[in-house]
């Protein structure tokens, strides 16, 4: 949220807890922000893999991971 107030024009909020997304979009509406974050359920050392080009893995904690949005690359 600090980001997106300071002017960030994209934020990607990653939590693995399953409250956290929907926690994330109530903080954005109650800070008038005009960047929305986009709000991604997964691990962040996954989401931080897959970001940086290396890949992640199918399944964390014993749950399946999603594809990042806007990066064309899924699970490996």
């Amino acid at each position: 949220m600090a980001a997106a107030k300071g002017g960030a024009q994209f934020v990607l909020n990653v939590d693995f807890a399953e409250s956290s997304p929907a926690v994330g979009r109530a903080n954005a509406k109650l800070n008038s922000l005009t960047t929305r974050p986009r709000c991604l359920h997964s691990d962040v050392f996954a989401a931080l893999r897959q970001l940086s080009g290396i890949g992640q893995p199918k399944m964390v904690r014993g749950k399946k991971m999603p594809g990042l949005p806007g990066t064309g690359t899924a699970p490996v």
